[in-house]
């Protein structure tokens, strides 16, 4: 997704600098505090870090005339990315199975949710942890209350949504942030924790991804039909009801609606139409979820939504912490500093940006988790962590975009070559205009002719014609006395040497 930079699109890299340099900082400082490093010393590190990372686009610019050779290719490009994807999944799969523990400590969703004959799934306010307790429980009745089978569910739902989510983030931002995320979702050991013990996270990304696969359909305007942007509303709305992050799509939809990649005539018109339809169908299908839960549990239907407006209502402001085993955030700080590269590569490109839709909706979500929104069950760390996934990719892969900066020379050429295409095709056009309308014509007056049986009578040509010529033949006759005078060659001496 390309956008034009305006005042908004700064304003957002502004506070993406922002919240940026003060991440590092305080991973800096948490780190030094552990060493017994003073906080000059971990402000001094965090300098230096910025400096690394634009020095870092500085000289990837050096190399960007030679990656974009690369890009050119027409399969090279396509074998690379295909055999890194592969490569990810096979070693993120050998990790998360040589991961899975032996044995699990919390086994409260397990408890809910295995099979006994005193009681049955109970009704749980949160819709995806009701939909995970019900899946848990269909596992439970298909092999046996084994707490392992229910472990190695999550490692089942999480490699299909990982594959999902590269594909979304593939149609929104690119092939490099579609890779690097699913880098992270492979190897990251915050987020490949959620593997190894029961969550309702790894269901929620599953479906999370999918819609999001969805919403990114409307990127080509030949898919902004009527039926999918209200379909697309209605999975929205489904999955706002399992979980209040699932607004973060609905923010998405309207960049993602509104982002062409041919301009034609009229999308405007059919953007604005395609966001409407497209907040109706989320409006209806959460309704519709709401109606089904009030439904099936014996419940009002305002009650319901009472109930669940409660859950997500703002319970007052405090900071969010984010607990991390063992003291390991390798991946916290590689994540920091290639989104430190995203705050010079901002520049490289001087009419487009790509982390306007994304900076918007982490702050929300950020938003969220400060004002208690977020439920403990899901406290929606991991969606806000592929969120700066993304945003690093973006910042990498902006370095290598091609600079849009050109000279005045080459400005006033790139002018006078779009003229004269223009006055050539303006041209061509009126030609084959013109010989449209005389075989139109023609073929109008064979077929008056035909119908009618008279043939067509033209007019007579009332401006003037050339004489036609006519061979002219001499009527005198040439009379010759001497030969000698039809001689008109110049008669020289021998000696004369005056040509030499």
């Amino acid at each position: 997704m390309n956008w034009e930079k305006n005042a908004f699109g700064y304003f957002m890299w502004f506070l993406y600098t922002i919240a940026v340099g003060s991440g590092l900082f305080c991973m800096l400082a948490f780190w030094g505090d552990e060493r017994g490093y003073s906080l000059p010393v971990c402000l001094l590190l965090c300098c230096l870090c910025l400096f690394a990372a634009g020095a870092s686009v500085f000289l990837m610019r050096l190399f960007a005339g030679a990656v974009r050779v690369i890009q050119e290719k027409k399969r090279l490009p396509y074998y690379l990315e295909g055999a890194a994807v592969l490569a990810l999944l096979g070693a993120g799969l050998f990790l998360c199975i040589r991961n899975l523990p032996e044995s699990i400590i919390d086994e409260g969703y397990y408890e809910l949710a295995r099979v006994t004959q005193e009681h049955e799934v109970i009704q749980v306010v949160h819709g995806a942890v009701y939909v995970y307790l019900r899946l848990l429980h269909m596992v439970c009745l298909l092999f046996g209350n084994k707490v392992i089978v229910c472990v190695w569910l999550q490692t089942v739902l999480y490699m299909p949504a990982a594959v999902i989510f590269y594909m979304a983030v593939r149609r929104l931002a690119g092939a490099f942030p579609a890779v690097l995320t699913l880098a992270f979702m492979m190897f990251s050991p915050f987020l490949t924790a959620q593997t190894r013990f029961l969550s309702p996270d790894i269901l929620f990304l599953l479906i999370y991804a999918a819609a999001l696969y969805l919403s990114a359909g409307g990127l080509k305007e030949s898919r902004r039909g009527f039926a999918r942007s209200v379909f697309t509303g209605i999975v929205i709305g489904l999955v706002i009801y399992l979980d209040i992050m699932g607004v973060t799509l609905l923010l998405l939809a309207p960049w993602i609606l509104t982002c062409s990649r041919e301009e034609r005539n009229g999308a405007y018109k059919h953007s604005v139409r395609a966001i409407a339809l497209c907040l109706a169908g989320a409006a209806a299908g959460f309704f519709c979820c709401i109606l089904t839960d009030a439904f099936l549990s014996g419940k009002e239907f305002f009650s319901v939504l009472s109930a669940w407006g409660s859950l997500y209502v703002p319970k007052g402001f405090k900071l969010p912490v984010v607990s991390y085993g063992e003291g390991v955030y390798w991946d916290i700080g590689v994540l920091l500093f290639l989104m430190c590269i995203g705050i010079f590569s901002f520049w490289c490109v001087r009419k487009k940006e790509k982390i306007s839709a994304w900076v918007f909706s982490s702050g929300v979500l950020i938003a969220a988790q400060c004002f208690c929104m977020t439920t403990n069950e899901m406290p929606g760390f991991r969606i806000l962590f592929l969120f700066l996934a993304i945003l690093a990719g973006i910042g990498v892969s902006s370095v290598f975009v091609r600079d849009d900066v050109m000279l005045p020379a080459d400005e006033e050429a790139e002018e006078t070559e779009k003229t004269q295409e223009a006055e050539k095709a303006g041209e061509d056009e009126e030609a084959e205009k013109t010989q449209e309308a005389e075989m139109t014509g023609g073929k109008e007056r064979n077929t008056r002719q035909a119908r009618t049986g008279t043939p067509v009578k033209y007019i007579d040509n009332p401006l003037p014609l050339p004489k036609k010529h006519v061979a002219r033949k001499m009527d005198f006759k040439l009379e010759v006395v001497e030969l000698e005078e039809l001689d008109y060659d110049y008669q020289t001496q021998d000696g004369d040497d005056f040509d030499i």
